[in-house]
């Protein structure tokens, strides 16, 4: 294209290289030493922009992942106060769809022994290695009482320091009540095991 000069500026974003910013002259040498550096100050405003696309894109489709989840998923400080509960979590809870819950403290969620656990077990466990597990009992507004599986996960700052908790909720209610029936069946059985048995001693001994 009859070009002499050619500036080729790298746009690093996400910290790769995601493209080319491409400056051509009719002219050689057509490019001080002060233009060279107006046009890597345009790339890096450009690579800032592109990198602000791009996190805003992720937060989209994360916060849409959240939104949509079917089980329930919410945030809270590092004091113990909620934050932040997505749908299927208002749900689980009997919350109403426009109530803020940031009024509310995380251990109201639970029964008083396992919001006792949350704290004294479940926070520095996530603190420790990360993140942590267990089952728990969880109390909707209406006073009924849920068995959930729940993970806790600590929320970190560009500084890595502890700035919130996240915790997931799962209701497990029917593997409670099939765990349940299938013992009261196991016990029925081994009670007519014994009721068997005690009256083929009773035959024998006639």
């Amino acid at each position: 294209q009859g070009l002499q000069s050619v500036l080729i500026t790298p746009l690093n974003a996400g910290g790769k290289v995601i493209g080319t910013l491409n400056i051509g002259s009719l002219q050689s040498y057509a490019f001080s030493n002060t233009n060279i550096n107006f046009i890597q100050q345009i790339a890096t405003l450009l690579t800032t922009t592109i990198d602000s696309m791009l996190l805003v894109d992720r937060v989209q489709n994360l916060a849409s992942i959240v939104e949509s989840h079917p089980d329930a998923i919410g945030t809270g400080d590092m004091a113990g106060r909620a934050i932040y509960i997505n749908p299927a979590g208002r749900v689980l809870f009997g919350l109403l769809e426009d109530e803020d819950v940031t009024l509310m403290e995380i251990k109201d969620f639970y029964i008083q022994e396992d919001a006792e656990r949350f704290q004294q077990e479940g926070i520095p466990a996530a603190l420790s290695t990360g993140s942590w597990s267990a089952e728990a009992h969880i109390r909707k507004t209406d006073g009924l009482i849920i068995p959930v599986e729940q993970t806790l996960a600590v929320i970190y700052d560009n500084k890595k320091q502890p700035v919130g908790i996240s915790i997931t909720l799962r209701n497990i209610t029917n593997r409670v009540e099939a765990a349940e029936a299938q013992r009261r069946l196991s016990a029925q059985l081994e009670e007519r095991l014994l009721q068997v048995n005690a009256m083929q001693r009773v035959m024998t001994h006639e």
